[in-house]
């Protein structure tokens, strides 16, 4: 069967039943989204360690729709966002030491750095056969700087400039499109593999070739 491991560091907000607030301490999760037989070591899986965690402070365990909408917060409207992304060709030990690090030196409560495995059913598409080429790949990281004051911008982009550079020799020169922020049209060429934006730029000088679609990450007609 296949498998997913999200892997994420967050700091999680007061659960919507506790009666006191029960999240004051930031710690590493890992979301299982299928079951997995390769579990990382340095982490816990979320859902276990929440209902540990408030049983032991003597508060309800938290029910699945409970723990997502204790996430809600991070992703109210308003917040400032700088992101940036890369694929791994494996989650070695100083890959997970620079993440733990990132994560402890973040500005903002909503600085987040996620883990995507792929495999499985990506794994065996063939490169060529949809504008996503990097299915080889088995790791997407994924560094979302996140906050409400201006008067944090310089903080917080720092961070994710930073974080992402002790990362960056870790990646292999790939993107994924829907994790970049504006880093140019480099890194959206690298996001497609060259094959596949040559061939998506013939597509968009038949049907767009005054690049009416110009938002986000754009391909230019040919």
């Amino acid at each position: 069967a296949d498998r997913k491991i999200y892997g994420e560091t967050t700091t999680v907000n007061p659960a919507p039943t506790a009666t006191e607030p029960l999240w004051s301490t930031d710690y590493r999760d890992v979301w299982a989204k299928r079951a997995s037989n390769h579990a990382l070591p340095l982490w816990l899986r979320v859902a276990a360690y929440a209902e540990a965690h408030a049983r032991a402070d003597g508060h309800c365990p938290l029910t699945p729709e409970q723990l997502w909408r204790s996430l809600d917060p991070l992703l109210d409207k308003g917040h400032r966002n700088y992101m940036k992304a890369g694929y791994l060709d494996e989650l070695s030990d100083a890959a997970i030491d620079r993440i733990v690090e990132g994560h402890a030196d973040r500005p903002a409560p909503a600085c987040e750095l996620h883990i995507h495995t792929m495999g499985g059913a990506a794994a065996r598409v063939p490169a060529d056969a949809s504008a996503f080429p990097h299915r080889s790949a088995p790791y997407v990281i994924n560094m979302m700087s996140r906050w409400e004051s201006p008067d944090q911008d310089e903080a917080c982009l720092q961070w994710g400039r930073d974080v992402y550079a002790t990362l960056e020799e870790h990646t292999n020169g790939g993107a994924y499109i829907n994790y970049l922020g504006s880093e140019g049209q480099d890194r959206v060429r690298a996001a497609y593999g060259d094959e596949s934006y040559e061939r998506l730029t013939a597509i968009k000088a038949k049907y767009d070739p005054d690049n009416v679609f110009h938002r986000n990450q754009n391909i230019t007609p040919a």
